[in-house]
């Protein structure tokens, strides 16, 4: 029987694997991917500070474009961000009462979540990993005035002396918006995070990414396998070993990445069980409009109402073709076509809308509800990274769900930095 030893073996697909991959290959690791063809990240993909500074690294800045501009509606309050109108003139057009205290809190809240990255960067990566890494994270905190109990702190703090209904409406729904969660729910840190990254003044195109990524992949010599031939893996109590394939082939390896929740099945059934619940996923649905679009409205919209709800527009102006993202709660009423037509009346107010695969009832979406876990080490984690003695969690809607693509990159940053420093690649 053929065999053949890897450093780091991947088990399924998400973005924060496919970026952990290629750092990995690119650092010497021998690196095998077991995955079906990666298609581009669904939803909103937003640039952040981990991501552009992993893409200047390896000559990726054909993967920037222009960033989308996307608008909070609520019934009082149109705000756009990232549009032609500078922010500020648009916080003094909506919050004329309270422009100073709303201007103030956004200002903060991009100043702080710079100077998270760039700690987060320097300490490499996130303090989930164990004691090492939270002090790394400690000393590089210290001179930029981090700290994780401040940075635990309710996001929803930071506009509660505003006692304007609509202002804090319109906040509200912006976060949770960004978030698809609840906004009350958010810690400063994600809060900071998600502000930095959805004002940055560089966009990312999710098709370039990708082929950028497997491309690098494959020029630093990393391996893909086909799903299909994997066999469960291998072990000796909490060491995952290796794995065979359908042809007879086994695979050895150093370390094992769980790259999404389907691979779960493969691994050893006491290492899975410490992967807990996380919010149910994001629900993704085609929405067909019949009418005009609003030359007013931006390409994506995040709409106010009681579950997170964001809008993502098709150009053109009759027969409109749309996403809607939203992460469903437990019992909420609002997720039912007729709801959910009066909810994107804010959007498109005259116009006749079908909802070809929306789930009637929220009760159809799958996914376990949970809440994160503070003494992990980061504000919203809800699972560690490293899982068993060798194996460890690569998947950013499990770790960091409220913080999407930056979410992913965080994390697949962190898990690289990590076993390059433990692994010793060739030269």
């Amino acid at each position: 029987m053929s065999q053949y030893y890897y450093d780091v073996i991947i088990a399924g697909q998400s973005l924060a694997a496919t970026l952990a991959g290629t750092l990995l290959a690119r650092g010497g690791c021998r690196v095998l991917s077991i995955s079906a063809p990666v298609e581009p990240p669904k939803g909103w993909l937003s640039s952040s500070f981990h991501l552009e500074k992993v893409l200047e690294g390896m000559g990726g800045r054909s993967c920037f474009a222009p960033p989308v501009p996307f608008q909070v509606l609520t019934d009082q309050v149109r705000l756009e961000v990232l549009g032609s109108c500078p922010f500020e003139d648009e916080l003094r057009r909506e919050f004329p009462d309270n422009f100073s205290a709303v201007s103030g809190l956004f200002q903060d809240l991009q100043a702080l979540g710079q100077r998270l990255e760039q700690t987060l960067w320097d300490a490499g990566g996130l303090p989930l990993l164990g004691l090492s890494s939270r002090l790394r994270f400690f000393r590089k905190g210290l001179g930029k005035q981090l700290s994780l109990r401040a940075l635990a702190k309710p996001l929803a703090s930071r506009w509660a002396g505003i006692r304007h209904a609509p202002t804090r409406n319109a906040l509200e729904t912006l976060f949770a918006g960004l978030a698809l969660a609840d906004p009350g729910k958010l810690s400063l840190a994600e809060g900071a995070l998600l502000w930095s990254g959805a004002h940055r003044p560089d966009g990312i195109s999710s098709q370039a990414l990708l082929e950028f990524l497997q491309l690098r992949f494959e020029q630093f010599h990393g391996v893909t396998e086909d799903p299909g031939k994997m066999r469960p893996l291998e072990h000796q109590g909490e060491r995952i070993t290796g794995l065979s394939v359908k042809e007879g082939a086994r695979c050895a390896g150093g370390h094992f990445i769980l790259a999404d929740r389907s691979m779960l099945k493969y691994f050893p059934e006491r290492i899975a069980a410490r992967i807990k619940s996380s919010p149910r996923p994001v629900q993704r649905s085609a929405v067909e409009v019949q009418g005009e679009k609003s030359p007013l409205l931006a390409p994506r919209v995040i709409l106010q109402g009681s579950s997170p709800l964001r809008l993502e527009i098709a150009s053109g102006t009759q027969d409109i073709s749309s996403v809607l993202e939203y992460r469903p709660c437990d019992g909420d009423p609002e997720f039912d076509p007729a709801a959910m037509h009066q909810r994107l009346g804010l959007a498109f107010p005259f116009a006749r809308m079908e909802f070809p695969d929306l789930p009637s009832t929220p009760g159809e979406a799958s996914g376990a509800t949970g809440a994160s876990n503070p003494r992990l080490g980061f504000p919203g984690a809800f699972n560690r990274l490293q899982l068993g003695h060798n194996s460890w969690l690569c998947h950013g809607e499990s770790v960091l769900p409220h913080l999407g693509a930056i979410g992913e990159m965080l994390v697949g940053v962190a898990v690289a930095n990590h076993l390059l420093r433990i692994i010793k690649p060739r030269k």
